[in-house]
Parts: C-alpha cells; sequence; structure tokens
C-alpha cells in the first residue's frame, strides 16, 4: 500500500476528485485526513468512511500511475 496512489470521486458529485499520495509512515492519519477512509488489513483494502466517496487505484497508464510518476518513460519524455 505504501507509495502508491489513490483516486477518489463522489458518485453524487461528479467535480470532487482527489488523489493521495499513500506513504508508509501514519498512512492511516493520511486516509482520514483526506479521504474519510481507513485501510483494513485483514482485506487489503481501504474502505470509505462515506458510502457516497468510492476510492480505486487510479487507471492511468494501466495502474501504473504511481510508477510513472517517480520515474517516467523516456517514450513519453520524447517529443
Amino acid at each position: 500500500m505504501g507509495g502508491s496512489v489513490l483516486h477518489a470521486w463522489r458518485r453524487s458529485d461528479l467535480k470532487f476528485d482527489l488523489r493521495v499520495w499513500v506513504r508508509i509512515l501514519l498512512a492511516d492519519l493520511e486516509f482520514k485526513k483526506f479521504l474519510w477512509s481507513l485501510y483494513n488489513a485483514k482485506t487489503g483494502y481501504v474502505e470509505s468512511l462515506d458510502d457516497d466517496v468510492e476510492i480505486v487505484v487510479p487507471g492511468d497508464d494501466h495502474g501504473l500511475f504511481a510508477i510513472d510518476v517517480l520515474d517516467p518513460s523516456w517514450v513519453e519524455l520524447i517529443p
């Protein structure tokens, strides 16, 4: 879970769009502060405390958005 990016959006308001970089230290605090959610260690999922908010892994680059931010591919850098 640490080093990932999570994407949250509100089902009733499509303008609400939030991405949070998850770090290993104090990750649960970040979930509570920005995503109103808790990490469930039994399932391995982040569960939203607000039923209207859905939290997923970003679909950018086939789910590899976090890796692409840290190590951009050369193909995208060359115009």
